[in-house]
């Protein structure tokens, strides 16, 4: 898999929310980097491992419905545009 830039994969998340790649790059780049968090506060590896799950889980959907907003506004946006 092609290592994105933050922004390039936040924007293709914005295109295509259900993108099962994008979200697998995204888990895997920054549920290392909550990890890492978790060991320097030094979490064990099980409890490290357990916090970074959780937090992706609560993020994902988060994430995924204000990504589709987000899509859904700039679509309104331009059939506005375009009928005017």
């Amino acid at each position: 898999m092609e290592s994105l830039t933050s922004a390039t994969l936040l924007g293709r998340l914005r295109q295509v929310p259900m993108d099962q790649a994008a979200w697998a790059e995204f888990t895997e780049r920054y549920g290392r980097k909550i990890y890492g968090w978790c060991r320097q506060w030094n979490l064990q590896a099980a409890d490290a491992e357990d916090v970074t799950q959780i937090v992706l889980l609560k993020l994902a959907p988060k994430m995924q419905a204000k990504l589709a907003l987000s899509l859904h506004s700039h679509q309104a946006i331009a059939w506005r545009l375009f009928w005017q």
